[in-house]
């Protein structure tokens, strides 16, 4: 059975680590820290845990047969102040309004199932809902196993356009 849920204080445990070195609960990464597992995760943790709960930065959960296997993080561009930066690389103006997808992650023995495709299509499902225009991402071009935002492709499968790109990054659009 395959499932997307809402990160929530109650599940806020099950998000996945993508590597022995990245830990999402702590990632921290698109906040201006870092991805890494170190001394100060539990304390990174609970900033995490504490943005969510004040609906800062949002989170989703793709369940496989009851285990989280993937995550997918998002919230307003002003809430990523990395991701603020890099999109400040780009010449096309975003709206104020716009939402940000920092990352599309499945754990590598499940990746290749079409779930990052789901997981994503979900979430812009919920933006749509909500009445969000325009939703972007900065994917990391060429697209590694070491960054979190995910291939173009999934964004692509879900609608995204390219609407510029750098040597090392990709503005994904989708205008909703």
């Amino acid at each position: 059975m395959i499932e997307v849920i809402d990160v929530t204080t109650d599940n806020f445990g099950d998000i996945p680590s993508p590597s022995m070195r990245v830990n999402c609960r702590s990632c921290d990464y698109w906040e201006g820290g870092t991805s890494l597992v170190g001394p100060d995760a539990g304390m990174k943790a609970d900033l995490k845990r504490s943005r969510m709960e004040s609906c800062t930065i949002q989170a989703k959960l793709m369940i496989v047969d009851g285990k989280a296997v993937g995550y997918c993080q998002f919230g307003k561009l002003s809430a990523f102040s990395r991701s603020l930066e890099r999109r400040k690389r780009f010449e096309t103006p975003t709206s104020e309004d716009a939402m940000f997808i920092t990352c599309v992650s499945i754990q590598r023995e499940h990746r290749g199932k079409g779930l990052a495709t789901l997981l994503l299509a979900d979430v812009v499902s919920q933006m749509k809902s909500r009445g969000v225009a325009v939703i972007e991402a900065c994917v990391q071009r060429p697209y590694s196993e070491r960054f979190s935002s995910g291939p173009e492709r999934v964004y692509e499968k879900c609608g995204f356009k390219i609407s510029e790109r750098l040597p090392d990054l990709s503005l994904m659009r989708l205008m909703i």
